[in-house]
C-alpha cells in the first residue's frame, strides 16, 4: 500500500470525521419523514434518486468526462448498488424490525471488524495491533452509545440477528466497492453510478409501498426533509467518505474512524431533542473518540 504524508492522512481523516458527523444527523431526519407517513425502503429510494440527480447535474455543469464509465464496469456498479446500498437499505430497517434498534445498532457496527478483515484479503490492507484495539473499542462504543448493556433491549430472534449481521456486512461492502472503484473513477463518479443502481433494485419495493413513497410530499416539510436527506447525509457525506477513503487508502480505518457517527447521532439527541444519556453511554462516546484517536496516530 502506497505511503501518504501526514498532512494528507489528516485530510482524509477530517473528511471520514466530517462524513460520519453529517451521517448522525440522519436519525432526526427520518424520525422527521416517518413522522409524515414515510417508510425505511421509500426513504431509501428518495436518498439514492435525489442523490444521484445532484450528482449527475453537478458532473454535467463541472465535468461532463465524468459521467461516463466503461461498459465493461456495469456489472461491477450494479453489484456495488444491489448490495452496499439497495440490500443496506433493506436490511437495516428490517433488522430494527425483528429485533431492537440497540441490537440492530450494535450489529451494523460489526462492519468495521469487516472491513478490516476483507481489506486485508482483498488489499493486502496490514492487521495491526493498533487496528485491532481499534475495532475493539469504537464497537464496545457503539454498543454503549446505542443502549446495548440493558437486558431489557437485548431481546432478538434467529431473524433478527441474521438481519442484523447482513447489514453490518453490507454496509462493509461500500467501503470494499468504493475503494476498488476510485481505482479507476473520481469519488463523484462512483457515488453516481452506485446510487443510481441501487435506486433502480429499490425501485419495485418502493412503488409497492406508494402511500409510504408519496406521503413525504404532500407537505412542505416533508419535502424540505427530503431535499436534506439527500443532498446533506447522502451527497455530502458520501462524497466527504468517499474522497477521505481515497485520501487514506486505507478501507478498514476509514471504516473505524466512520463509527464515530452514533456518537454524533446520540449528541444530536441530547441537544436537539432533549433525549436522556445515561453514563454508560457518555463512556461509549469516549470509546469511540479513543478508538478513532488511536487510529490518527498510526
Amino acid at each position: 500500500m502506497a505511503e501518504i504524508d501526514n498532512s494528507s492522512k489528516q485530510k482524509g481523516v477530517l473528511m471520514v470525521v466530517l462524513a460520519a458527523v453529517l451521517w448522525g444527523t440522519l436519525g432526526p431526519t427520518i424520525r422527521g419523514l416517518t413522522a409524515v407517513g414515510a417508510a425505511p425502503v421509500p426513504i431509501g429510494f428518495w436518498r439514492a434518486l435525489l442523490a444521484g440527480i445532484a450528482l449527475a447535474v453537478w458532473l454535467a455543469l463541472r465535468d461532463p468526462a465524468q459521467l461516463r464509465v466503461a461498459w465493461r464496469d456495469l456489472p461491477f456498479f450494479l453489484a456495488y448498488g444491489l448490495i452496499s446500498v439497495a440490500l443496506f437499505y433493506t436490511v437495516y430497517p428490517l433488522a430494527i424490525q425483528l429485533s431492537t434498534v440497540a441490537v440492530a445498532a450494535v450489529l451494523l457496527y460489526t462492519a468495521p471488524a469487516w472491513v478490516t478483515l476483507m481489506s486485508f484479503f482483498f488489499f493486502g490492507e496490514p492487521l495491526t495491533v493498533r487496528k485491532g484495539i481499534a475495532v475493539a473499542l469504537t464497537f464496545a462504543g457503539a454498543a454503549l452509545v446505542s443502549g446495548a448493556y440493558e437486558l431489557s433491549v437485548l431481546r432478538t430472534s434467529g431473524w433478527g440477528i441474521a438481519a442484523g449481521l447482513a447489514s453490518g456486512l453490507t454496509y462493509a461492502t461500500f467501503s470494499i466497492f468504493g475503494k476498488a472503484a476510485l481505482r479507476r473513477y473520481r469519488p463523484a463518479t462512483t457515488m453516481l453510478y452506485s446510487l443510481g443502481a441501487g435506486m433502480l433494485f429499490l425501485l419495485p419495493v418502493a412503488l409497492a409501498q406508494w402511500q409510504a413513497l408519496v406521503a413525504p410530499l404532500q407537505s412542505a416539510q416533508g419535502i424540505l426533509l427530503l431535499l436534506y436527506i439527500g443532498l446533506v447525509p447522502t451527497v455530502g457525506s458520501l462524497m466527504l467518505y468517499t474522497t477521505g477513503l481515497q485520501t487514506l487508502n486505507d478501507a478498514g480505518r476509514a471504516s473505524i474512524i466512520a463509527t464515530i457517527e452514533p456518537l454524533v447521532a446520540a449528541l444530536l439527541g441530547y441537544f436537539l431533542l432533549a433525549e436522556a444519556l445515561t453514563r454508560p453511554q457518555w463512556l461509549g462516546g469516549a470509546f469511540i473518540l479513543a478508538g478513532v484517536l488511536l487510529l490518527r496516530k498510526e
